[in-house]
């Protein structure tokens, strides 16, 4: 029992000062690695924040490119074919899209007259602020608009001016608008009649209509060839009509601008904006042109000998204004072959981030080829 008690007195524990030293040592550990976890944490917010809005610029991006490569586009009509020719002036010069089946559709989504002679959209175009808020009353930018056919079902039937058309449409595109009672165009080499559909019927009159051959004396046929702004039935298919725009807008409880995008809907309106990428400040258009000065024209075909230098041929761009995106030079129209979209944008700043002024004015570059506009890529291939 004494040896116990002996034990007992002999034990020491930690005095107070060993205690707040340990104490001290154990709080600074603790707040380095608190610290050390903040400061991972901010980096990897800041991270994620910065993959998200690349991403939402890349996926805008792509749809862009999507909208940009059917520009104009339908079916066997082209409307960068508009442009003056030596073989076919008369269609350059005289077309017309019809819409007068459709004289609810919104003005700007209609390309107005020839392409060549009026406003030179040629299924692509830059409209200013005023008029881009009339499309949208966000907007704080100019737009961008896209206009072209989607989906295409052939011909199935004619009677008389009545044109009856098949119903299997793969994408639902067509299908879509037609239960829609929406907007739909016909469209043929030298022609495109823009209609509002009558709900579920795949049918629309046309009353400039040439059938492909015509029956003469003796049982024989003869090939009736359509005028311009004439529909020729073997040609003929019907699409949607695609009108897409892109701008930059502002809405409440958001601090910065952003990018955003709209089409035509079926019953004649507008979609509701469609948010793209946040924190874009800033929005601007240049058009792509092939160089019609002398000596620089693109050649009459595609030499099969790169030595001969008829693949070469320049380009020159020009900024897009909202009043016309047709060129001219040496006497000839080019419409644009491709649109160049750069965007201003900021990362979004992070909860503990100090401010950086490489977070700020950052750009995005989009180059979108309109593939219908390319007049230099529409030749044959020559051996020389």
């Amino acid at each position: 029992m004494k040896n116990t008690m002996f034990l007992l007195s002999k034990a020491r524990g930690f005095t107070i000062i060993e205690f707040m030293v340990a104490s001290v040592l154990g709080l600074v550990v603790l707040g380095a690695v608190g610290s050390l976890y903040m400061y991972t944490n901010r980096l990897n917010a800041v991270a994620q924040e910065r993959v998200a809005v690349q991403q939402s610029l890349r996926t805008a991006g792509n749809l862009i490119v999507r909208d940009a490569r059917m520009a104009g586009t339908f079916g066997c009509m082209s409307l960068g074919r508009l442009h003056a020719t030596d073989t076919d002036t008369k269609l350059s010069n005289d077309f017309e899209i019809d819409f007068t089946g459709a004289t609810d559709i919104p003005d700007a989504a209609k390309i107005k007259g020839n392409p060549k002679n009026s406003d030179g959209s040629f299924g692509v175009r830059w409209v200013n602020n005023t008029e881009m808020k009339k499309i949208n009353a966000i907007a704080t930018s100019g737009g961008l608009i896209f206009t072209y056919g989607a989906g295409s079902s052939g011909v199935t039937g004619v009677a008389a001016t009545l044109v009856t058309f098949s119903e299997n449409d793969p994408n639902q595109v067509l299908t879509n608008t037609i239960s829609s009672a929406g907007y739909v165009v016909a469209a043929s080499c030298r022609a495109l009649t823009v209609v509002k559909a009558d709900k579920d019927k795949w049918e629309i009159t046309l009353t400039k209509l040439k059938l492909p051959v015509a029956a003469v004396a003796g049982g024989t046929t003869v090939e009736v060839n359509p005028q311009v702004n004439e529909h020729s039935v073997d040609q003929l298919s019907l699409m949607r009509y695609m009108t897409t725009v892109y701008f930059l807008g502002s809405v409440a409880g958001e601090a910065k601008t952003a990018l955003y995008r709209v089409e035509l809907q079926d019953n004649g309106s507008w979609s509701h904006p469609e948010l793209l990428a946040r924190n874009v400040t800033a929005m601007s258009a240049d058009f792509v042109y092939i160089d019609t000065a002398a000596g620089n024209t693109c050649p009459a075909a595609i030499s099969a000998n790169p030595t001969v230098g008829a693949n070469t041929y320049k380009f020159i761009q020009q900024t897009a204004t909202g009043t016309n995106n047709i060129r001219s030079g040496s006497g000839k129209f080019s419409p644009p072959i491709a649109v160049n979209l750069t965007l201003t944008y900021d990362y979004p700043q992070v909860s503990g981030q100090a401010t950086n002024v490489t977070e700020t004015g950052n750009t995005f570059r989009i180059t979108a080829a309109l593939r219908g506009n390319n007049v230099c890529a529409n030749r044959t291939l020559e051996k020389s």
